[in-house]
């Protein structure tokens, strides 16, 4: 899995602009001539609740059963209890509602930064992450576009309900990556737990042999190892899976 990159611009991008903005002058043209998009570029659609543009400049509310699309500014989500989600750019989330006091979202696609909390669960195709009672972690979860065989997020959620997703979030990826950015988190997907420590990351795929068929990737820059658990029957596989390694 790739992770996600930083990009620095640096002084040579800005003293291009500099000189593409004196050559415009030079050439008799205006500011608003320079500025103005080129044509047939698509405008930005900005945020989007149910396909209707919102304004993204504060903190937004996300009824259950609703799906958000973020233009190139992101946006950010308020949470039943304290804390918001941070919706990158040109990313889709979905609000799959409160069960047994725990709110859950559905990442679609893009990327999704969340505080994790027992009354707070995020997902995606292969799985949904949360943290042990009385815990607390941060998040990010990215979700490649594209459509998957499956968008239901397989498991059970904290507090004794469950985050199948509704199976309903078409367009979804089948495959995330899962970074722990601070504190400890468990991933499920049917019978299988992923322990993730935290400052570590992993992406998992659905596999085609059923529920519960997944592959995984570590990260490359992970502190230690990752213990992924598989359920079946009375019988219980455990592996410890370390830095840079893929499997199955």
């Amino acid at each position: 899995m790739t992770g996600l990159r930083r990009v620095s611009v640096g002084r040579s991008f800005s003293f291009f602009c500099g000189s593409a903005v004196v050559a415009a002058l030079a050439a008799g043209l205006s500011m608003s001539a320079l500025a103005a998009p080129r044509e047939g570029a698509v405008p930005d659609p900005g945020a989007r609740i149910g396909g209707k543009v919102v304004a993204a400049t504060g903190v937004l509310t996300l009824a259950a059963g609703a799906t958000l699309e973020t233009g190139a500014a992101g946006a950010r989500v308020r949470l039943a209890g304290n804390g918001e989600l941070r919706v990158g750019p040109n990313s889709v989330v979905s609000h799959q509602g409160v069960e047994n006091g725990v709110e859950s979202f559905f990442v679609i696609a893009g990327d999704v930064e969340a505080p994790i909390t027992p009354a707070t669960i995020l997902g995606a195709a292969p799985g949904w992450v949360r943290c042990a009672a009385g815990g607390r972690a941060t998040v990010r979860v990215s979700s490649p576009a594209g459509v998957g065989d499956s968008a239901s997020g397989g498991g059970t959620a904290s507090g004794g309900g469950t985050a199948s997703g509704g199976g309903t979030a078409s367009g979804a990826s089948d495959s995330a990556t899962f970074r722990a950015i601070d504190g400890a988190v468990e991933i499920q997907y049917f019978a299988v737990y992923v322990a993730l420590p935290a400052a570590s990351q992993i992406g998992l795929t659905l596999g085609g042999a059923g529920p519960g068929s997944l592959s995984f990737t570590t990260g490359t820059a992970n502190r230690g190892g990752v213990v992924v658990r598989r359920q079946s029957g009375d019988r219980t596989h455990v592996a410890d899976v370390p830095p840079g390694v893929s499997g199955v």
